[in-house]
């Protein structure tokens, strides 16, 4: 189980893994209509009936599948180029009859991850045949969409399950318009299911690298927090109380 970081952590900037990160959306708000992004500030808007709920770990966005996104308006300015790593942890419950788009823009270039079908992905507009996976089974798994210039490689769960060579795809220099969990513009390919947390990096992440985010994803994040930051995430689950109580109780 991976509980997530109290809102307000930080990226820690340090970490190898942080190296290229251009959005980091931990949706760890758990209410309001908005997810934001630690890592540059390219805030995220419910639209229609995107909602807070609770997952298996903790706290994820649902998304109904019926024209329900996340928003990202003029954003992303540092990612462009053709070489780019998106890796969300996701639970598809039903297709879409065009597939799911999880996540692209249609500023400039038209640039986007999807998943087809349970034999086929997209990675920035170059299709992969990938070995057959049960994508909309509803459970959650971490999906990675990797372009390192050459080749586009897909995986589930960390293991690598189909790669091909890349097409001559690359997203649009300056900010862009985004959407997480449907096209942007056209038929919808909406997500029916939900989202735990998702990333995007303006560079090619390594095998060993999206094992590493799979296992721990939330390994690049500082996890200290200021006691008010903490008083004001536990106060919240109703234990404040209890727990200050104690802690007089200690120091007397």
């Amino acid at each position: 189980m991976f509980l997530k970081p109290f809102r307000g952590a930080r990226i820690n900037r340090t970490h190898p893994l942080a190296r290229g990160l251009v959005a980091a959306y931990l949706m760890n708000e758990g209410g309001g209509n908005q997810i934001f992004d630690i890592a540059n500030n390219n805030t995220g808007t419910f639209v229609n009936n995107t909602s807070w709920d609770v997952g298996p770990n903790d706290k994820i966005i649902d998304l109904p599948g019926v024209d329900d996104y996340v928003n990202i308006p003029s954003a992303l300015a540092n990612l462009s180029g053709s070489i780019a790593t998106f890796i969300c942890r996701v639970r598809v419950d039903a297709y879409d009859s065009n597939g799911v788009v999880l996540f692209g823009t249609n500023t400039g270039t038209s640039t986007w991850f999807q998943i087809i079908g349970d034999g086929s992905c997209v990675v920035m507009a170059n299709t992969v045949a990938v070995v057959n996976t049960d994508f909309d089974n509803g459970e959650f798994r971490t999906l990675a969409f990797v372009s390192d210039g050459t080749n586009s490689t897909v995986y589930n769960n960390g293991v690598n399950i189909g790669t091909d060579a890349d097409a001559v795809t690359a997203f649009a220099a300056g900010a862009k318009n985004f959407h997480l969990g449907n096209w942007i513009a056209g038929a919808t390919f909406d997500l029916n299911g939900a989202l735990e947390w998702a990333y995007v990096f303006n560079q090619a992440l390594s095998a060993p690298e999206i094992v590493q985010v799979h296992r721990e994803p939330y390994a690049f994040i500082e996890r200290s927090q200021s006691r008010g930051a903490l008083f004001e995430e536990i106060m919240a689950a109703g234990i404040v109380p209890i727990l200050d109580h104690y802690s007089r109780m200690m120091r007397n």
